[in-house]
C-alpha cells in the first residue's frame, strides 16, 4: 500500500509540473503613441509591428493597431507567458507597416526611418515614403 501511494504522489507530482505557464516577464515599457501619414495626410487603419536594434528579449512583440485616423498606441507581449501591457520598452527599433486589408497578398512597408523609445512618455510621427 505504501509502495502504491508514493507511485500515485509522484505521478501527480510530475504531471502537475507541466501544466503551468511558462515565465516572461515584461520590462518596463514607456507609454508610446503617435500618427502614420503618406504624403502628408493620415494612413487609414493597419498596424505596426517594431523591432528592436538590438536586444538580448527575442521574445518581446512591440506592435499597435493603427486606427482610420492615423493614431496608434504601442504595447508589448511578452511571447512565452504572454503578458501584454501598455507601452514599449527603451530602445532603437526598426518599423514595419501592415496595411489593412483581408487577404495574406497585402505585404508589409518597413519604414525606412528607425525610431527611438525614450525612458518617458513618447510621441512618434512615422511617415510612409510615398509608398
Amino acid at each position: 500500500m505504501t509502495l502504491r501511494r508514493t507511485f500515485s504522489f509522484l505521478l501527480v507530482l510530475v504531471l502537475g509540473c507541466g501544466t503551468s505557464r511558462p515565465e516572461g516577464d515584461l520590462p518596463e515599457l514607456h507609454p508610446t503613441r503617435g500618427v502614420v501619414t503618406r504624403a502628408g495626410k493620415p494612413v487609414a487603419g493597419g498596424s505596426l509591428r517594431l523591432k528592436a536594434v538590438a536586444s538580448a528579449d527575442n521574445n518581446l512583440r512591440v506592435t499597435g493597431p493603427v486606427g482610420a485616423d492615423g493614431a496608434f498606441e504601442l504595447s508589448t507581449t511578452h511571447a512565452l507567458s504572454q503578458r501584454k501591457a501598455p507601452g514599449a520598452p527603451a530602445g532603437d527599433y526598426t518599423v514595419n507597416y501592415m496595411p489593412p486589408g483581408e487577404t495574406q497578398s497585402v505585404m508589409p512597408v518597413k519604414l525606412s526611418q528607425r525610431v527611438t523609445i525614450k525612458p518617458r512618455p513618447n510621441e512618434l510621427a512615422l511617415k510612409l515614403d510615398g509608398r
